[in-house]
Parts: structure tokens; sequence; C-alpha cells
């Protein structure tokens, strides 16, 4: 009863006085924190503080004889009842599966084509990278679409992968060095809708759909949705996942992009 008339009174506060616990107007992010390189193993490494939500990722890169590829595993700390192991969250697996193809060329992760015409190269076409991305989510207060996509985007652009060589039967021999990869970088941002009307002449955006929504301004919410935008001079929308009832019009999509791309 409790935590109902919590959120009951927060839906309140929003609707009639729109005014967020936190302070922010509804428009407002919360602060984004980065650390860098927080774990000893792995190739790169990242934890993302969105608000109180937090989350770690690390990459694994692992050379292999086959074309490139990578695997996305993401889990959440609390530790399951019935099994005693931490609970891989499926839906944002997923979710970051499809962006991960979308901002990652493969063509990045090829480290070595052996010569055809050389007999010893027969058995091999390719040499390529397996980038493993695991993500834990610490803490869930809302957004952990965007703190993962920070995450995944932040642990690639500091990601060095060794430069390698072939000898004459085509196996790798490090060069001593290293490098980094290109990937598209990218705007996320997540939003929450306070009302299910839609109604394109008296909708104002700036009084229903919040910015950076927490744990708890979900739950009132009507529907989620959270948005990715290439950050380029003509930015592209890559992604755009809903949840709930989040009807969109063209003036709550062109409201989403300004925020998203600004």
């Amino acid at each position: 009863m409790e935590a109902l008339n919590h959120l009951d009174f927060l839906k309140d506060s929003l609707l009639k006085e729109h005014s967020r616990n936190d302070g922010r107007s509804f428009n407002d992010s919360r602060p984004i924190r980065i650390t860098e390189k927080c774990f000893k193993d792995g190739q790169s490494s990242s934890l993302i503080s969105l608000g109180k939500t937090i989350i770690a990722t690390k990459i694994v890169a692992t050379p292999q004889p086959i074309a490139p590829s990578f695997n996305v595993v993401i889990n959440r700390s609390a530790v399951s009842l019935v099994s005693g192991k931490g609970a891989v969250d499926q839906t944002l697996s997923a979710f970051i599966t499809v962006l991960v193809n979308k901002l990652l060329p493969m063509s990045e992760l090829e480290i070595a084509r052996p010569d055809p015409h050389n007999p010893f190269h027969s058995n091999i076409k390719i040499w390529g990278w397996n980038l493993k991305f695991y993500q834990t989510i610490i803490s869930d207060d809302g957004g952990v679409e965007v703190a993962s996509v920070l995450g995944i985007q932040n642990t690639l652009q500091t990601l060095e992968l060794p430069n390698y060589n072939l000898d004459d039967e085509a196996k790798l021999v490090d060069a001593g060095t290293s490098h980094k990869i290109n990937i598209l970088s990218l705007y996320a941002k997540n939003f929450s809708i306070l009302t299910d009307d839609c109604d394109p002449d008296n909708d104002d955006v700036n009084k229903i759909i919040l910015v950076d929504p927490t744990s708890d301004e979900e739950k009132i919410a009507f529907g989620c949705c959270t948005a990715v935008y290439s950050n380029e001079e003509k930015p592209k929308l890559l992604v755009f996942n809903t949840t709930g009832k989040f009807a969109i019009t063209e003036k709550r999509l062109d409201y989403i992009s300004r925020v998203s791309t600004r």
C-alpha cells in the first residue's frame, strides 16, 4: 500500500504540478559518469552511471580461423532465488545485438586473409575476431537501455586489438602493435509518456513526455521508448523500441529526435 501511495503521489505531482521528484524539468536528463578500464581481464571495460542506474561492460576479444563474429550476454546482478545465479536479460541482450550490428562493421574485425594460392594456407580462408560483450546491470533506476548502449559504445571506442602477421603456415604471429577500430558514434535516450491519449491538435509534448525517466517514472507511465540515433551531421534513427502504450505522432517523433540528438 505504501508503494502504491508513493506512485500515486508521484503521478499526481507529474500530471498536475509538472514537477519531478529529483527537481529536473520534463526534458532534462540525469548526469552520466563513465569510468574506463575498470576491470583487469578483458581487452576493454567501462562502468556507466546514469543517475542511480549502474552498468558494467567488458569486451573479451579472441582470434578465430573463421569470419568475425560477436556475442552479447547481459546479466542482472540480483541473484535468482530459484537457480542461485544472476538472471540473463534476454530482451536487452537482443536489443543490444541488433544495435551492435548497426554500429560495428564486421570488416573492422578481420585480422588477415591467407593467400588462396599458397597450398599451406588452403585450409584457412580468413582470420577474424570474436568479440564477447559482457554486461552486468548492477542497479536499475530506469534507463538501463541507454546505459547499456553507452557502455557498449565506450568499450568499443577504447578497445585496442593486437595486430598480427601470418607465418608460412597461415598461423598468427603477434606483430607487437595494436589498433583501434572504427565504429558509428551514437545518441541514445529513453522516454516515458503520461497519457494514452493521441490528439495531434492538443498534444503538449513538454507536459506529457518525460526524458530519461527513473524506475518509478517508468512504472506510472502508459508506455516507454528508447531511441538511438547516429551521431552524424544528419542523424539517422537506428533503433526505436517501445514498451506499453506509446502512441507515436509526427510531433512526438520530432520532439524525441530533437531531444535525443541535442
